[in-house]
């Protein structure tokens, strides 16, 4: 079941999500959670951040092609496997796109060796989407 929208309970824990794992990492300069809109649903970065270079326009552009993206890569969910995560090499950092409920994950390394990290954290986009799927107790 994929939700349309977050209610405050679930947008405190995807923000919180994002501000442990960039906290647990130095690699990581900037983390966001993204709805199917291509909209920040919350994001963390870190000073130095790559993504500062980008104009607001130019970043809009950059979510909706990730939103995007991942979509037509879950489109072959039911042939191919269900989609874990997209990494993509750039010149100055690596994006790592994770599926998240009906939207995605984006996150910058300045590291090229982010395999590992990347692994340890789609277990946690997994389980953070499980929680945004289990209804919250009043």
């Amino acid at each position: 079941m994929m939700l349309g929208l977050l209610s405050f309970g679930q947008i405190k824990m995807v923000s919180q999500f994002c501000k442990d794992v960039i906290s647990d990492n130095q690699d990581i300069v900037f983390i966001c959670a993204i709805n199917k809109n291509g909209r920040i649903i919350d994001m963390e970065k870190k000073n130095d951040s790559i993504f500062s270079l980008l104009s607001k326009h130019e970043s809009e552009i950059l979510f909706m092609q990730r939103i995007l993206q991942i979509s037509m890569m879950r489109d072959l969910d039911e042939k191919l496997g269900k989609l874990g995560m997209a990494i993509m090499e750039r010149e100055y950092f690596t994006e790592c796109l994770f599926p998240f409920n009906d939207g995605a994950v984006l996150i910058l390394f300045n590291s090229s060796d982010i395999r590992s990290i990347a692994k340890k954290i789609w277990s946690q986009v997994q389980l953070l989407d499980e929680q945004i799927k289990t209804p919250l107790a009043c």
